[in-house]
């Protein structure tokens, strides 16, 4: 006998239950249209002028060449600039909203995977209810979201590729546990894994390690599932190969060396490993010290919809059992970090810019997600005990969705800053573009405030910043002098 017995029907539960996710995906939609209004403010900043000056100058294949040979092994990430740039230079202003709302159809996917194999019913919008909550933790919890997702050149290194991560997960789950796949289908979806896996290892080194650790795990959990090598899935051999294919190709890049020639890589495998490891732990503790509402609160939210959806339905656990996957999914997460961790420490022995720790975040909160809904499906033993699972819990998801209104309300007041910002860079483009009409090749500019660690244009006309801005517009020398 619960504490407090629900008063309603079966019937009009479930009828509340679906309201009340309607109105927290409202809610997250909100949120994240804020977001992506930002995102509409986004222009033209340091590497973005390199990586289009490139393209005019050497075309689309003739700038990957170069690329590739002469500065970087990230070429997923030049082709995806290279794309945006097919459609402008104002399709910058798009991307983030493009790839957030995209981000939240992928997580969408995998959550409705997840439930058909868990024989979980979604009650319809549950699936896009957890994209649209996940994307929101993802973007207000990034130790940097200005680099990484409105500014160009990070975004497509570190947040694009959670999106190539959730298809390449999707993928996988569809081929372990479809298992009426015509041998047609299973070619095709092999194709498919393999080539996104080895565009997506080109956006960046720390993508890529994070990946191999992600295949790692999962050989190992496949390996658990089928209780011996030889039952493991054809595919996941063929994915491995192709993973091995990614990093020659990374290894080979002759631009590779230019790059290390500024740097200090580590001495030895002992100093990668130490510092890899100190580095994972000193940012796991870190966001478990600075974030520790929004993780309650997704925690909580995961665990409670978990908790309904799973009501009536008999699963099997022992608290050795719930132990035992407590503790494989913490070592999952550092083993994950370690990897996301090892591509800085062995080329700088340092610790991994703010912009890539985002990919950090997102393993955290996949974690803790994984966790709560753990805890919610079996929490019925003794829960059913306390609370009823209809009205109580139903009405304190209610409660929850005022956290993104808040945070939307918050992004709608600080529009003013990035709007003021597009609107001078914006005055300095055009003022560059008719003096390049008007013949001139020496223009000085106005400078703009460097913002969230991005360089801007300076004084030096030398600086790269400003040769690539130079190259960018077609102007001689380009210099900006505070009068």
């Amino acid at each position: 006998m619960s504490l407090f017995t629900c008063p309603l029907e079966r019937k009009k539960t479930e009828n509340l239950f679906r309201v009340m996710i309607v109105l927290g995906i409202i809610a997250f939609f909100i949120a994240l249209s804020c977001y992506a209004l930002t995102g509409f403010y986004s222009r033209y900043w340091a590497d973005d002028y390199c990586f289009s000056a490139l393209i005019k100058e050497n075309g689309f294949w003739g700038g990957l060449v170069k690329h590739y040979t002469t500065w970087s092994n990230r070429y997923a990430a030049y082709l995806l600039v290279a794309v945006s740039e097919f459609f402008g230079s104002y399709a910058i202003q798009y991307l983030p909203a493009i790839t957030i709302f995209v981000l939240v159809l992928s997580i969408a996917w995998n959550v409705r995977l997840i439930l058909n194999i868990l024989a979980i019913p979604s009650l319809g919008w549950i699936p896009y209810l957890l994209g649209a909550m996940l994307t929101f933790f993802i973007l207000y919890t990034a130790p940097n979201l200005f680099q990484s997702l409105f500014w160009r050149s990070g975004m497509v290194s570190y947040f694009a590729p959670i999106i190539f991560w959730c298809l390449i997960n999707g993928l996988v789950l569809f081929q372990t546990f479809k298992s009426n796949q015509t041998q047609k289908n299973f070619h095709l979806f092999t194709l498919f894994t393999s080539v996104l896996i080895l565009f997506s290892m080109g956006t960046s080194e720390t993508f890529a390690a994070m990946l191999t650790g992600y295949f790692a795990v999962l050989g190992v959990g496949l390996g658990i599932k089928f209780k011996n090598i030889k039952k493991i899935p054809g595919f996941y051999f063929i994915l491995l190969g192709v993973l091995v294919l990614g990093w020659i190709i990374i290894f080979l890049a002759p631009g590779n060396q230019v790059r290390l020639d500024y740097l200090t890589p580590a001495s030895d495998i002992l100093s990668l490993i130490h510092i890899s490891f100190a580095n994972a732990l000193f940012f796991l503790s870190q966001t478990f010290r600075t974030m520790p509402i929004p993780l309650l609160i997704l925690c909580f939210t995961v665990l409670l919809i978990f908790y309904h959806i799973s009501a009536g339905l008999k699963y099997q656990h022992t608290w050795w059992g719930s132990l035992l996957i407590i503790l494989i999914n913490a070592l999952v997460v550092l083993v994950l970090l370690i990897c996301l961790c090892a591509p800085t420490a062995y080329s700088m022995q340092s610790y991994p810019e703010a912009r890539a720790l985002i990919l950090g975040r997102v393993v955290i909160l996949i974690a803790l997600s994984f966790l709560s809904a753990y805890l919610g499906i079996h929490s019925h033993a003794f829960m059913d005990k306390i609370v009823d699972t209809c009205l109580v819990s139903i009405l304190i998801l209610g409660l929850l969705w005022v956290y993104p209104l808040r945070d939307a309300i918050k992004s709608w007041q600080n529009l003013g800053e990035p709007q003021a910002r597009a609107v001078a860079w914006d005055a300095r483009n055009k003022q560059i573009q008719q003096s390049i009409k008007k013949g001139m090749t020496t223009i000085e500019v106005t400078p703009l405030n460097s913002v969230y660690g991005i360089y801007e244009l300076t004084s030096d006309p030398m600086f790269w910043v400003n040769q690539c801005a130079a190259k960018y517009y077609g102007a001689y020398l380009i210099r900006a002098v505070d009068r």
